[in-house]
């Protein structure tokens, strides 16, 4: 059996040394921990933002009534978008661009 004399400075000193890790990871990591969690919060914000202006950008000129009654894509089924010519024999007139460009090429004339 161990020597009470002996194990009693052992344990406070045990102690001394936990309660300092202890405080270390209460001064240090807390704070890097929560600096984390607000950069990861902004990054979410500003990546949220981005993506509501490619929409708004992608539907300009629409109406509501020409988005929700936009047709599906003939090959991969997915929403379209009422898109401008900008080259080749219909230069500047309107059809209709799958919303997953340039993944799917489907298009519909208007």
């Amino acid at each position: 059996m161990a020597n009470p004399q002996l194990l009693d400075p052992f344990i406070q000193q045990l102690g001394v040394k936990t309660l300092g890790a202890v405080v270390v990871v209460a001064v240090v990591a807390l704070p890097l921990i929560f600096l984390r969690v607000r950069f990861e919060r902004w990054i979410e914000r500003k990546v949220r933002g981005w993506k509501s202006v490619r929409n708004a950008k992608r539907y300009e000129g629409m109406s509501d009534e020409q988005v929700l009654d936009a047709p599906h894509c003939p090959n991969c089924n997915g929403s379209m978008i009422l898109r401008t010519a900008r080259k080749g024999a219909n230069k500047g007139e309107r059809f209709w661009g799958c919303g997953s460009f340039p993944t799917c090429r489907g298009t519909r004339k208007v």
